[in-house]
């Protein structure tokens, strides 16, 4: 024998348990994130290589990165790296293209290709805060960076009169053009130094042949008759024969040379117009 009272506790459960209230709503499989955060979708898609479509503007709400895509079987298993910059809920697939332009099938589905996003702010819209419409601005600060700025301005100007002033005065030295004996120097030293290889040595002839060539008219005679005529020349080939003499002595009996005695020569000729390169 049933209780009277047990058809209508089971229509009360019934109720309670269909309530509207308690039912859970449904969500998208996809992983769930904040907007601004970054979110890894891993997804094995068959078929060609996609690649995310390149931003043209920047008023996209998904930004798509390709971290990884490696081939499978028949497919290629994704790494994706997604933000999105407002809150939704996104199919991946509308920011992904096939690499080959002549693939035109549609993207499978995938769960993986929801992404829902959420807002990390309260629902409603964000007013900012009216501003203060007594806020006293005060001018003392900016009159302060005037006088500074003003101040700095007059005594840079007055230094650079100052100094200009005094450069006028200064005798102008002009540059001295390059002299032979200048060209020369270097080369000499290196070779009483015992430093002279062949290439410098080289150098070292070929500027004394293109002065000597020319002042003693040797410009049809060949480098080796004209070196011979020069070494054989007693003001041309004194240079070369005291270095060489010098270099050939024992280092015991070396005497001190005078370098500018040497270059003597040499001094006032310009090497502008020789054609020997520095």
């Amino acid at each position: 024998m049933s209780h009277p009272g047990t058809p209508l506790l089971a229509i009360l459960i019934l109720a309670w348990c269909g309530s509207p209230c308690l039912a859970q709503p449904a969500t998208p499989s996809g992983p769930q994130v904040l907007v601004g955060m970054s979110v890894m979708v891993e997804v094995i898609v068959p078929g060609g290589e996609l690649e995310p479509i390149p931003l043209e503007d920047r008023t996209s709400p998904m930004v798509l990165r390709t971290v990884a895509a490696d081939a499978t079987a028949n497919g290629f298993h994704y790494r994706l790296d997604c933000v999105a910059l407002e809150p939704g809920a996104f199919d991946l697939r509308r920011h992904l293209r096939w690499k080959n332009p002549l693939e035109k099938a549609p993207i499978p589905d995938r769960p993986e290709w929801h992404l829902v996003v959420g807002s990390a702010l309260p629902p409603g819209q964000v007013i900012p805060h009216e501003l203060d419409p007594h806020t006293n601005l005060s001018l003392g600060g900016y009159r302060l960076i005037l006088w500074v700025a003003s101040t700095l301005w007059v005594t840079g100007l007055v230094v650079i009169l100052l100094w200009r002033g005094k450069g006028s005065q200064a005798p102008a030295h002009p540059d001295q053009p390059e002299t032979l004996a200048d060209r020369l120097r270097p080369l000499v030293e290196s070779g009483l130094r015992g430093e002279l290889g062949p290439a410098r040595q080289a150098e070292l002839e070929r500027i004394l042949l293109a002065y000597w060539r020319r002042k003693l008219g040797l410009d049809q005679a060949g480098p080796a008759d004209a070196l011979r005529h020069l070494k054989a020349h007693p003001e041309a080939g004194a240079l070369l024969r005291s270095l060489e003499q010098w270099l050939h002595q024992p280092p015991h009996a070396r005497q001190p040379v005078a370098v500018d005695e040497m270059l003597k020569p040499y001094r006032q000729v310009s090497v502008t117009g020789l054609g020997v390169a520095p």
